[in-house]
């Protein structure tokens, strides 16, 4: 789980998952249009061994939301990638649906996130695109629903790889806020288990790498249970 200072900044901040470790190293200057915005941190990252297999031999991640809000302000193409301050950018918020739990990519979100996948993808080497489905404003409440039976989970899972793939996105950043009880975390451990598998299956079908899985998550002693589940289950599956 996450330390409870994983959010940095409101508008730009860093995205460290459960199964991510601070690295102390000194970071680069950061870019002169984003130094007030963007909040970067060096952490390292524990992939699925068929995602590991096909990375590059280093696991340092630099990682940043960009908020679709800033768009007029902060254009991908303005984005100084030369200097290696990203490995992954987190693009910040899509949503599913609250009745069919499919997830949506809106009219005005698609020219924004193909500008940055477009920007991102053309660098050498390039830099990963990730889908942070969810953030503050959403509520739990969506989720609790959609992960709450098999049916509802499985629905959201496969939109979700369908959008990814549509859109040449790398994976996927979940940030429910917050599962609120015992029940709701267990659910959450099984959503990651079934997403997982659904991405490894999906990737073995189509030969293309494994998309990834990350999730912002807030670290309480109150959603931990005894035994290993649903923590165990949690970090198993994400990358």
């Amino acid at each position: 789980m996450l330390p409870p200072s994983y959010k940095t900044h409101p508008q730009f901040h860093t995205n460290p998952s459960s199964s991510f470790q601070p690295k102390k190293q000194k970071m680069p200057p950061p870019n002169k249009v984003l130094s007030l915005l963007i909040t970067l941190a060096t952490v390292t990252m524990s992939a699925s061994p068929r995602a590991r297999a096909q990375s590059p031999a280093t696991n340092i991640v630099r990682g940043a939301y960009y908020p679709s809000s800033n768009y007029a302000s902060v254009n991908p193409s303005h984005i100084d990638f030369s200097q290696s301050h990203f490995t992954h950018l987190f693009y910040a918020f899509v949503n599913p649906d609250p009745t069919t739990f499919d997830l949506v990519i809106t009219s005005a979100d698609k020219p924004i996130l193909s500008d940055l996948v477009s920007a991102a993808h053309n660098q050498s080497p390039p830099v990963m695109v990730l889908l942070s489905i969810g953030g503050g404003g959403v509520g739990g409440t969506v989720f609790s629903n959609m992960s709450g039976a098999e049916g509802t989970r499985s629905r959201f899972i496969r939109s979700t790889i369908e959008v990814a793939r549509k859109n040449d996105v790398d994976g996927f950043d979940l940030d429910w806020e917050f599962p609120k009880d015992a029940a709701e975390m267990v659910n959450l451990g099984l959503l990651f288990e079934e997403w997982r598998a659904a991405i490894e299956s999906e990737s073995a079908a189509s030969g293309r790498r494994p998309l990834l899985l990350t999730a912002a998550v807030y670290f309480s002693n109150h959603f931990f249970l005894p035994g290993k589940v649903p923590r165990e289950k949690s970090e198993n599956h994400k990358n």
